[in-house]
């Protein structure tokens, strides 16, 4: 990668001198009446050209390794009945639960963590933060995080590893818990992060869901 970098800026720096050094010789031509014949100006403007293409080509070359050496995150959400096993038997009970994983959509592995849900307008309010220490004050204000299971359970949550194009643990939150925490609200966001403290989210609606 280091070397990637130098070639690139010696690249650069290159281009830079040869397209300034034209800009000078032309300037003397035409100061001295001496603007050269037409085949020159060709040859002239056709080095310039080649010069830029080769530029636009190394930063869409640099565009596409960046992309490749990040990790991003998409989260799917489900509602379902809750499930009980009774007896060794699995039964669904008519309360209903939200359910949801993350995927690894990037091509690098990274660690992620579930810290929790919010209210759509409050996400607003953490990710347009003006500096990093207004950022984490409302991430503790306003994210909330439910104490509830990973899969069956309670279970400290903690960073997770999840390879490229694989899915995290899956998460359960009782439908209910939205409605007895903030009864008066219906949209809110599912938040992930990062181990470098990038936020995913997904919103959900549960105006139109009710649960017994």
């Amino acid at each position: 990668m280091k070397n990637y970098m130098k070639l690139k800026y010696v690249i650069f720096i290159l281009a830079l001198f040869f397209i300034g050094f034209s800009i000078v010789l032309t300037t003397e031509a035409f100061i001295k009446g001496d603007i050269g014949s037409v085949a020159d100006w060709v040859s002239g403007l056709g080095s310039v050209f080649a010069i830029v293409a080769v530029y636009q080509q190394i930063k869409q070359s640099d565009r596409q390794y960046q992309d490749n050496k990040k990790s991003s995150l998409k989260i799917a959400t489900g509602k379902r009945n809750e499930k009980k096993i009774i007896d060794g038997a699995i039964s669904y009970s008519n309360k209903v639960e939200i359910y949801f994983w993350a995927v690894n959509t990037g091509n690098v592995p990274d660690s992620f963590i579930f810290i929790g849900v919010c209210l759509e307008k409050d996400y607003k309010k953490i990710i347009n933060a003006q500096d990093e220490l207004t950022k984490t004050e409302h991430l503790n204000k306003y994210i909330q995080e439910p104490f509830i299971e990973v899969t069956w359970g309670f279970e400290k949550r903690e960073f997770e590893v999840i390879q490229p194009h694989q899915i995290s643990k899956e998460i359960v939150i009782p439908f209910s818990y939205f409605s007895d925490t903030w009864p008066e609200e219906s949209k809110f966001c599912i938040v992930f992060m990062s181990a470098v403290g990038e936020l995913y989210k997904k919103d959900i609606c549960t105006k139109n869901n009710k649960s017994a």
